[in-house]
């Protein structure tokens, strides 16, 4: 989330000499994201990387290192369809999908059976070296386990048949959380560092052991990273897109973005190709006017007889309904200018206005600013919205990137429609 892609000078000066020379180079940085997945399946017809990172998976027989094998689909997955197997067959992954002692795994399960032992995620580089999701674990409730340095992460609890239960788990350098339909079902500490190397396999229903698993998975993500509680309640709370963007698949904000258009916040653009979302431009204020208001149920409004904004009229604005709903709510003000008041309808939001408008929607909550800023870029001294950024970090909306030198904010970045639209997925959930 947050800053888009910059394109920087780069200036190369070579001396011989009295005599000196320079050349210069433009540079585009490529922009980060705030929750990037090293990998995802959405089994929409097939076995496809969706984000183009790795090559698509394979089938196997009843165990992890054998050929052959089937894998089918079925039309009433989470989000679109989802793989069925079949009890005799699974599915290899590429290798090395995990290398560090920091990764997430998240999917989406509805097994038919429930043996135990069986996997339905594996990884590990050797037989003796591995970490296992098995739905049902020797203690007959659904469990994460390493061996044969052995390590048992036990949940209370043992998924249903026949219903879909999402299921994540996170190692962050040992410390391991195994979650339930977004909810903390175990979490402890001294998980083995079992990928030192690059080559450890990999596999969906099938290890080297164990009877096959068999019903539906769905949704398949894994990073390179250890998420946050908030970011594993989005993906338990996944929402098909309604209606279609074409451009959105594969996106770490498509839930959020399906959210948007299902709620009726957003419609996109109609193009002869279909309904584009445009996730990557940049969102314009008087677009966060139409999506608060929105949000807001789309209220009756009291036009004025005049508008407090020179700059938004009645007939030259497309959302001066929802812009002045906006200001009569306190939720912005705009800027005082010599001629006037002035909202700037279409210049784009920053990050740090972003959180203003979203605190100031919230009824300017009682919050205590800490002792000690979460982030490196934002000080009470230095940052105008302080407060409204800190709280938003609190409420668990905001993560912000982690960088060698700490946690950053970059509140004067503009604010991209998918970061959008994930900002506002998250502050309905604060309900």
């Amino acid at each position: 989330m947050g800053a888009p892609d910059a394109t920087v000078t780069l200036t190369a000066t070579a001396v011989n000499g009295e005599a000196t020379g320079s050349k210069d180079f433009e540079v585009t940085v490529l922009a980060t994201t705030e929750a990037a997945g090293e990998a995802a399946w959405s089994f929409d017809g097939d076995l496809t990387e969706s984000t183009g990172t790795y090559a698509p998976a394979t089938t196997t027989g009843n165990r992890l290192t054998t050929t052959g094998g089937t894998a089918s689909y079925v039309d009433d997955g989470v989000v679109g369809s989802a793989l069925r197997l079949d009890g005799e067959s699974g599915v290899r992954l590429p290798d090395g999908l995990i290398r560090t002692h920091q990764y997430s795994v998240s999917l989406w399960l509805r097994p038919a059976a429930l043996t135990q032992f069986t996997t339905a995620f594996f990884g590990g580089p050797t037989t003796t070296s591995w970490i296992s999701l098995n739905p049902r674990g020797w203690s007959d409730t659904t469990m994460l386990w390493s061996g044969e340095a052995w390590y048992d992460a036990v949940s209370p609890t043992l998924i249903p048949t026949g219903e879909w239960t999402h299921v994540a788990f996170t190692v962050d350098e040992g410390a391991v959380t195994l979650y339930l339909d977004g909810e903390p079902a175990f979490a402890g500490t001294g998980f083995p560092d079992v990928f030192t190397t690059d080559d450890a396999v990999f596999g969906l229903g099938v290890n080297h052991w164990d009877v096959p698993y068999e019903g539906d998975i769905d949704e398949l993500g894994v990073w390179s990273r250890s998420l946050t509680p908030t970011e594993i309640a989005d993906l338990a709370n996944p929402v098909d897109p309604e209606p279609s963007f074409i451009d959105v698949e594969g996106s770490e904000h498509a839930v959020a973005i399906g959210w948007l258009a299902a709620e009726g916040i957003s419609t996109g653009w109609s193009t002869p190709s279909g309904q584009e979302f445009r996730p990557l431009a940049q969102i314009k204020r008087d677009a966060m006017a139409a999506f608060l208001y929105r949000y807001s149920g789309s209220p009756e409004v009291t036009l004025p007889a005049e508008s407090p904004f020179v700059d938004v009229t009645p007939t030259s604005t497309e959302f001066y309904e929802e812009i002045m709903w906006m200001f009569q709510e306190g939720i912005s003000t705009g800027w005082e200018t010599s001629a006037g008041r002035e909202f700037r309808p279409l210049a784009p939001v920053k990050r740090d206005a972003m959180a203003a408008f979203l605190y100031r929607y919230a009824g300017q909550p009682a919050w205590t600013d800490p002792g000690e800023s979460p982030f490196v870029d934002v000080t009470a001294s230095s940052t105008e919205f302080f407060t409204e950024i800190t709280w938003l970090e609190s409420t668990g909306i905001t993560t912000g990137w982690s960088t060698p030198a700490g946690q950053e904010y970059r509140p004067l970045a503009y604010t991209k429609r998918d970061a959008m639209a994930t900002f506002l997925y998250r502050f309905d959930q604060l309900d």
